[in-house]
């Protein structure tokens, strides 16, 4: 499983996964690993209940929650419409919480950044702007 996911052919492993989750269901590795392939197959709905699955297991592990804050994300770049808000509003709630776990995390705080230049929150971007210019040397 590893090698195939380390080729990132998740189209591959796609077949695995329902058996993976039927006698791993608590395995907080092998749930992040199937939500994971999932998202980059697209498959968003069952990404979003494996990423919950995981928090739920493990709500102190930084990439579930990052991930999940990205997929929300993804999906309001991806299909603008009524859910546009709420996508948002969920991207922002999950990348915020991944950003208290790993405060300093680089891709997390470009994320936010781009989260509140999409929403119009001018104050937090400047915060995040200044946070990584420090971080980054700039």
């Amino acid at each position: 499983m590893i090698c195939v996911n380390n080729k990132k052919d998740y189209k591959s492993l796609e077949p695995l996964l329902p058996q993976l989750l039927e006698f791993n269901p608590n395995n907080p590795d092998i749930v992040f690993v199937a939500a994971n392939c999932y998202d980059h197959l697209h498959q968003y709905d069952k990404a979003e209940e494996l990423y919950l699955q995981v928090i739920d297991l493990n709500s102190s592990a930084f990439d579930p929650i990052f991930n999940l804050g990205m997929l929300y994300f993804k999906k309001s770049l991806l299909k603008p419409n009524i859910n546009s808000d709420k996508n948002i509003g969920y991207a922002q709630q999950w990348v915020e919480k991944a950003s208290e776990i790993s405060p300093n995390n680089v891709n997390c705080l470009e994320v936010l950044k781009l989260i509140y230049a999409q929403n119009g929150n001018k104050e937090q971007f400047n915060k995040i702007d200044n946070k990584l210019k420090q971080l980054t040397n700039q």
